[in-house]
């Protein structure tokens, strides 16, 4: 991302005075005979990038839902920089802000601020409780940084509200048994561990 997303670094806010810019598209991450999950409803700001992480379950009554599953989904981001940003503890640049369930599934919103670095941007996927094993896909993130310069002012500077709250969502999960072993996520929980 354009800008240090490490350990400890503050991300602002996005403006309110902002209509973002969607980015159209869906991008498949998972795709098993039980489980499904893909990236939606991606929104540019000039601060950042709204998403969502949709899941889906083939057996009813699963826990599929991404922001509620107690064991979690792990999400991970490294751009054309080497930037990385991750939902794991420690780490910040990627956060979620919330969701619910849906039909056979659920959604989770996440943040990731700030706007990464023109060129390949590799997402990491692991949901361990439903045997999702961890997974790299690599998107393309010129077009996101593109639309952040078609971003519009709601109202001229100052004359608006100055920030929006950057959501309550669960926040981190502990690092922990959690994290499958030997792949990208591990590597980065261990950089975080005293």
């Amino acid at each position: 991302m354009v800008g240090d997303a490490g350990a400890g670094a503050w991300c602002p806010r996005l403006a309110a005075d902002e209509l973002p810019v969607a980015v159209p598209g869906q991008r498949m991450l998972v795709h098993t005979a039980t489980v499904a999950v893909w990236l939606s409803e991606v929104h540019v700001y000039t601060g950042g990038v709204q998403f969502a992480l949709e899941a889906r379950c083939r057996e009813r009554g699963a826990v599929c839902d991404p922001v509620a599953d107690p064991g979690g989904v792990l999400l991970g981001m490294v751009d054309a920089d080497g930037t990385v940003a991750s939902t794991l503890p420690g780490r910040s640049g990627l956060r979620c802000l919330g969701g619910g369930p849906g039909p056979a599934g659920g959604v989770g919103r996440y943040l990731l601020q700030p706007l990464p670095a023109p060129g390949p941007l590799a997402v990491y996927l692991a949901w361990p409780r439903l045997a999702v094993p961890e997974t790299r896909v690599e998107l393309e993130a010129t077009a996101v940084v593109e639309a952040a310069a078609r971003v519009r002012p709601l109202w001229p500077r100052g004359q608006g509200p100055a920030r929006t709250p950057d959501g309550h969502g669960p926040g981190p999960r502990p690092v922990g048994s959690s994290v499958p072993s030997g792949g990208w996520f591990a590597t980065v929980a261990a950089q975080l561990l005293p």
